[in-house]
């Protein structure tokens, strides 16, 4: 939750690197994510690209914000840089995806290779 605009928000996947912050007393949530990532879909890609991402980057915190989208197999990425810039990458397919602020890389083809897998196997 953001003190700023009062919006609770609950992303598919968030990564903290330190203790969690949290605000109490209920509902919990989460004060200090460094990643936030948001798999779209059909019902929920407007919210994920616009209202969300405009509440969530105003945490101090958040050095990462991606958007997955399963049906173009491509992965949107926007990396805090200085003050309230933000950089914007966008990866298709396959290839590595370096996570500078997480420490790691991923490789795209193996993120979205279930997703073959599941379609192949689909009547």
């Amino acid at each position: 939750m953001l003190e700023e605009t009062g919006l609770y928000c609950y992303p598919d996947l968030v990564v903290v690197c330190g203790p969690p912050v949290f605000r109490a007393p209920a509902p919990r949530s989460l004060t200090n994510p460094v990643a936030i990532f948001e798999v779209l879909s059909p019902s929920t890609e407007v919210w994920d690209r616009g209202g969300k991402f405009a509440h969530c980057r105003r945490l101090a915190s958040l050095q990462l914000y991606a958007l997955i989208d399963p049906a173009t197999r491509t992965v949107e990425g926007y990396t805090r840089g200085e003050g309230e810039s933000w950089t914007y990458r966008a990866l298709t397919k396959s290839g590595p995806w370096s996570l500078d602020v997480l420490g790691i890389t991923l490789e795209l083809g193996d993120l979205f290779s279930q997703l073959d897998a599941l379609e192949a196997a689909a009547p």
